[in-house]
């Protein structure tokens, strides 16, 4: 059986150094656990380090 990474600390831990909710701290964490640059439309992750925000359209 594969085994996962724990994501559980480091989510928790960069969930109160940028008060993410824990849903984003997860995505957050994941992709920093990656080395991958976060690309999103979430205006949550906007100042976040690694973090490629582009503001959502307004039509």
């Amino acid at each position: 059986m594969l085994e996962m990474p724990d994501q559980a600390t480091p989510a928790a831990t960069l969930g109160i150094r940028h008060q993410l909710a824990m849903a984003d701290a997860l995505i957050y964490a994941t992709a920093r656990d990656q080395n991958a640059t976060l690309w999103t439309q979430d205006a949550d992750f906007k100042d976040l380090p690694h973090v490629r925000y582009f503001p959502k359209i307004q039509s």
